[in-house]
């Protein structure tokens, strides 16, 4: 697995983890927090001290953003006009039974590059992460005749310099044969 993270500033209330299940599930976090700098990052550092456990204990995607929306909740207050929330997006990927298993909270759309020429968006399902106090979070699943080769996460809305990036990278693929070298095409 291979990661490339880019924070806008020092201080952020972006946060990625992932940890192995077992030995053919892999569980993915990707989340934004509300805001900027040092409280964005606080609120950051707090969801990430009980999100490892949550990830580790529960598995399942709808449980583990719904107990991150439980942990959240703690920190309103009556006398705190501050929502603090977040988008977030939790995969759990079973390479054996070749699905993905995914709740996304608000978060902008990922993208799984499937079967070297197919692009599967992972939709947004609900609210953010502590926006509401009572919410149901829903499992989305996606079942794959092969499993994703690359999968594109990210925090800020997707710009029309990624996906044209995104498209050469899949024109590129196609133009290999199976031995990695370019097809000739006559």
């Amino acid at each position: 697995m291979e990661v490339s993270y880019y924070p806008s500033f020092k201080l952020a209330g972006d946060m990625y983890y992932w940890h192995k299940i077992d030995e053919h599930r892999y569980g993915i976090i990707l989340f934004d927090m509300m805001g900027h700098g040092i409280s964005a990052s606080l609120v950051c550092m707090f969801i990430s001290s009980v999100l490892r456990e949550a990830i580790k204990s529960l598995v399942d995607p709808e449980q583990v953003i719904t107990e991150l929306n439980r942990y959240m909740e703690l920190l309103h207050s009556e006398k705190d006009e501050i929502p603090y929330y977040f988008t977030a997006i939790y995969l759990v990927i079973d390479t054996e039974a070749k699905t993905v298993e995914y709740v996304n909270a608000g978060h902008p759309e990922g993208y799984m590059l499937v079967d070297e020429h197919m692009l599967v968006p992972l939709q947004r399902g609900s609210c953010p992460v502590g926006f509401l106090k009572k919410w149901t979070f829903r499992n989305l699943l996606s079942a794959l005749r092969t499993m994703c080769k690359f999968c594109y996460l990210q925090t800020e809305l997707l710009n029309q310099w990624a996906l044209a990036k995104m498209n050469l990278l899949f024109v590129f693929k196609s133009l290999l044969n199976k031995n990695g070298q370019i097809r000739r095409h006559l």
